[in-house]
């Protein structure tokens, strides 16, 4: 039994589940569905569910004044209400355009004077930071007759890409400057091998042996736990028959 657990953590390590969730998470070049995607994809105001990935403005009924407005946040959907899987997509983390990551090098902090370095997860520490990356979100407005009007009618207006908050990075994930694409991209190679991976991580003051799999907030590691809760969402009280 021994043997089959040591063969398997050759492959895995202890915290493979979290940096895979994060990973799937995360929306990337390499992750155009990701989960970021398709919780923008069904953003809806509606209490119906309908019009989702789309926000509704309509004038105030007592004003005549103001346009019909129709934000679209989420991928171009089809006649039958399916997303396009072909359409590009419109959440991007540390960079404005997710079809170019090659100058992404992973969390960065603004600095006193302005200017946005690279963060390295050892900095965070040290300075008692947040290792963070920006999300970016791509709006689409359009004018529409009338508060029926299906977007496709519309008439496009104004397109922007919003800074719409900052995502704490998981160590090691495929957002971290410690991800060995991201290192690869920074040293400008094709390829690297497990040597010079290992001594890249060693000049950025990092153990190779560490798995990551968590988060550095205010300076502090901190990791998601799993909790199994019989039932969610309520308060369980017991009677002390000591007294």
């Amino acid at each position: 039994m021994r043997d089959l657990v040591n063969l398997y953590f050759k492959g895995h390590n202890v915290v493979n589940h979290h940096v895979a969730s994060f990973n799937d998470f995360l929306a990337t070049e390499g992750n155009p569905n990701s989960r970021m995607q398709k919780i923008v994809d069904e953003v809806s105001v509606q209490a119906d569910g309908t019009d989702r990935g789309i926000i509704r403005i309509t004038p105030d009924k007592d004003s005549r004044e103001g346009m019909n407005l129709i934000i679209r946040v989420g991928r171009s959907r089809g006649h039958d209400g399916k997303i396009e899987l072909q359409s590009p997509p419109t959440i991007h983390v540390g960079t404005t355009e997710q079809s170019d990551m090659s100058g992404y090098r992973g969390p960065v902090i603004t600095e006193a004077d302005g200017s946005e370095t690279p963060l390295t997860p050892m900095e965070a520490r040290l300075r008692n930071l947040n290792s963070c990356s920006p999300v970016f979100v791509d709006f689409t407005v359009d004018q529409a007759e009338s508060a029926e009007t299906p977007l496709e009618n519309a008439e496009l207006i104004a397109t922007e890409t919003v800074k719409v908050c900052d995502l704490p990075i998981m160590v090691k994930s495929k957002g971290c400057s410690l991800d060995r694409d991201v290192v690869t991209r920074s040293l400008q190679l094709e390829s690297i091998t497990d040597e010079e991976y290992d001594n890249y991580l060693r000049s950025q003051k990092e153990d190779p042996r560490d798995p990551g799999g968590y988060f550095i907030v205010g300076g502090t590691e901190r990791v998601l736990i799993t909790l199994e809760d019989l039932a969610p969402n309520r308060v369980l009280v017991e009677r002390n028959k000591k007294n």
